[in-house]
């Protein structure tokens, strides 16, 4: 008996040893998880950080700069050099200092410039030029940034609210970003805004924004591109050689009855060239034929309507339809004046069934005297391809920046369409073969070309294609680029293998 209550008061104890075991792992935890949320609060206020920095930079200028070229290129470096000292001085002032320094490439530091001047500026020396400024900066990095520099997982950083202080801050100051420039050659020369930062790799900073950016090589197809930067990124330049560079066409506008000017069309040359998947096909161009430099516009579509009274099938009654995630939906209230998103009057017009592009192609060739009608389906790829026979009209790779598609890195992606333009033309001068809208084309079946702002990037490759029905209205789908014939410049496509249009463009 006596054993046994004494086992039993053994088991007791050892019990209550273990529940106070659990009680202490537990807070242990605890502690551990308000350990990591105290670190994340204190290096989070810290990385909030404002202060007015002087820095000294010197360049040389080229011989054949202007004065003002040179104080310029001066300011620009100087003011980089400003903010990349900031950003240093963020993290050496921080508690944890070394952590933080060997995570800071995971993290975006957004460092405004409240207020800038120069100090000082001058020449010293043969072509050394001199720039002292001053600088009030400010960081405000993502909310997520104190746990990437402290390699903890992000639940530890809860999002908070921006206080009105902050947005009236983010308002009135200058964010900048971190942009990683790279290429496939050797001593090129990149040049940002009129500044030249030498050869790739480059590593800058720059306010957030859009930029024009270009990368060349004697001998090589500069890599121009004018971009919105927004984030901490890497572009990839891919230079090719210029051999066989197709030429830009020669431009023109035919003018219409009421003096305005019919859509600027490019002449696409006769010749060779290759079309389909992986541009497998050879077709012959026997005549050179015109198509328009861009998608329809708002503006220009208006003019049809304001001189015809024209009612387009979605403002009869049946609607437009938009992808809502991944889905189909009639909007029955939408039409090429209120698609679901705003346009402005250099917006490709959307919303358009084949037949609305055909009433205003027809519209057109009654003002103009010429023969305008939707590109057939070889017309609008030689015309996109531009000579090349890559996925893309500079590449295989969609890249950022290149075009507005679904998750494509722009401004507009997966949002709405892109003015008209926003991005390079390809070598024969036309814009938007690659993402924006998709376009009407003539054929057999109602198909449309070239991808979309709401679509992947991979429906944007120059060879597919997008089978719809005739009736259909799309927020993503534009009056297609217009082809036109002169009586002297007959079109004539003979495919160089039999069977051509039979199979090129089925369905992969």
């Amino acid at each position: 008996m006596v054993n046994d209550q004494a086992i039993s008061e053994q088991q007791r104890i050892v019990e209550g040893e273990n529940r106070q075991k659990q009680l202490l792992v537990s807070t242990l935890e605890n502690l551990q998880e308000a350990k990591k949320e105290a670190r994340v609060k204190r290096l989070r206020q810290e990385l909030t950080f404002a202060d007015t920095i002087e820095v000294v930079h010197t360049i040389t200028c080229s011989e054949s700069m202007t004065l003002a070229a040179c104080a310029n290129q001066g300011k620009t470096l100087t003011m980089q050099k400003a903010v990349n000292t900031f950003q240093s001085q963020v993290l050496d002032n921080v508690t944890e200092s070394t952590t933080a320094k060997l995570n800071a490439n995971r993290v975006s530091f957004n460092i405004h410039v409240m207020n800038s001047n120069v100090v000082d500026s001058g020449f010293s020396g043969t072509n050394r030029y001199i720039t002292r400024m001053q600088a009030e900066m400010r960081s405000q990095p993502d909310e997520n940034a104190a746990c990437k520099l402290l390699d903890f997982a992000e639940r530890y950083c809860v999002e908070e609210p921006f206080t009105t202080a902050k947005q009236a801050t983010k308002q009135q100051a200058k964010r900048w970003v971190n942009v990683k420039i790279r290429s496939n050659r050797y001593e090129d020369n990149v040049t940002i805004n009129g500044v030249t930062y030498g050869s790739t790799p480059v590593e800058i900073m720059l306010p957030a924004g859009q930029h024009q950016l270009t990368v060349e090589k004697p001998g090589f197809e500069a890599y121009s591109r004018q971009m919105y930067m927004n984030k901490d990124s890497e572009i990839w330049a891919n230079l090719r050689e210029q051999e066989n560079r197709p030429k830009p066409g020669k431009q023109f506008a035919d003018k219409l009855s009421n003096n305005h000017q019919a859509p600027k069309m490019v002449v696409i040359g006769a010749g060779q060239y290759r079309v389909g998947y992986e541009a497998q096909q050879p077709v012959l161009v026997d005549q050179p034929f015109s198509i328009a430099a861009t998608p329809v516009t708002v503006k220009q579509f208006g003019e049809f309507v304001a001189a015809t009274g024209y009612v387009t099938d979605a403002e009869e009654g049946q609607g437009c339809t938009t992808l809502m995630n991944g889905e189909s939906k009639q909007m029955l209230n939408h039409h090429w004046r209120k698609p679901g998103f705003d346009q402005s009057e250099n917006s490709p017009v959307v919303c358009i069934t084949k037949d609305d592009a055909k009433a205003y192609s027809d519209w057109l060739s009654k003002q103009t005297g010429f023969d305008y009608s939707l590109p057939t389906e070889v017309q609008w790829e030689v015309a996109a391809r531009a000579g090349s026979e890559s996925d893309y009209w500079w590449g295989d790779d969609i890249g950022v920046g290149n075009a507005n598609t679904g998750w494509s890195g722009t401004v507009w992606s997966n949002k709405s369409t892109s003015p008209v333009g926003s991005f390079p033309a390809n070598p024969f001068g036309v814009y938007d073969t690659a993402g924006n809208v998709w376009e009407w084309a003539e054929s057999q079946a109602p198909v449309a070309r070239g991808g979309a702002w709401s679509f992947s990037p991979s429906s944007a490759r120059v060879a597919e294609r997008l089978e719809l029905k005739s009736d259909l209205s799309a927020n993503y789908l534009v009056s297609a680029s217009s082809a036109i014939f002169s009586p002297d410049t007959t079109l004539s496509l003979k495919p160089a293998d039999a069977g051509f249009f039979c199979f090129v463009f089925a369905n992969g």
